[in-house]
Parts: structure tokens; C-alpha cells; sequence
């Protein structure tokens, strides 16, 4: 259903993403965090809508903003789109940082 290859390949496809609606009020908190997180190296808001304004043609609600994030299973789409066979276990529990590996290393 995705076509994150050519996304990254040539700006245009299809990925993963998130819709999320939060108080008009927090917006201001929001920028702020999103311009740490760019400084940081860190991306993946793809819109901060407007208060009460439609994002990506969702409908927003009375004094809230919408904001629209690439979904987190991006790599793991552009590796079946590849032919990598792979198995998605969803968050279950905890795992101690040490065993985590480097996707490289996979």
C-alpha cells in the first residue's frame, strides 16, 4: 500500500502517517518543540495546521489544531517494498537499552 522507495527516491509516493488534534492553546509549545527536534536532527512533522483549519483535508475541531506526523513503520515499508521479508511484533513491554542493536547491524 506504500511506495516509500519513490517517495525517497523522488519526493512523490505514498508513506505511513498520523493524524493527531490538540488544544489551540498548545500550539505555540508545539512550534517550540518541533524547532528543537529539527535542531536536534530530528523530522517527521509533515504539517501543523491552523486552529480550526482543515490539514490535509481532515476536518479540525472548534479551537484545536491539527497536526499530521510520518508514521514510524516508514522503514520497515520501504524494506518489504524492497523484498526484505520482515515481521512486525507490536510494543509489548521493556527492554533493557544495552540489547538494542543497530539497524545496520541487521
Amino acid at each position: 500500500m506504500t511506495t516509500v522507495g519513490d517517495a525517497v527516491r523522488t519526493g512523490n509516493g505514498k508513506i505511513l502517517a498520523n493524524f493527531r488534534e490538540m488544544p489551540a492553546p498548545s500550539r505555540s509549545i508545539v512550534e517550540e518543540v518541533i524547532a528543537k527536534l529539527k535542531e536536534a536532527g530530528i523530522g517527521g512533522v509533515y504539517v501543523l495546521g491552523n486552529v480550526s483549519e482543515p490539514v490535509c483535508q481532515i476536518t479540525v475541531g472548534l479551537n484545536r489544531v491539527g497536526l499530521v506526523l510520518l508514521g514510524g513503520l516508514n522503514p520497515v515499508a520501504a524494506a518489504v517494498e524492497a523484498g526484505i521479508k520482515v515481521e512486525n511484533i507490536a510494543e509489548s513491554g521493556m527492554i533493557d537499552f544495552q540489547q538494542l542493536v543497530s539497524v545496520w547491524q541487521l
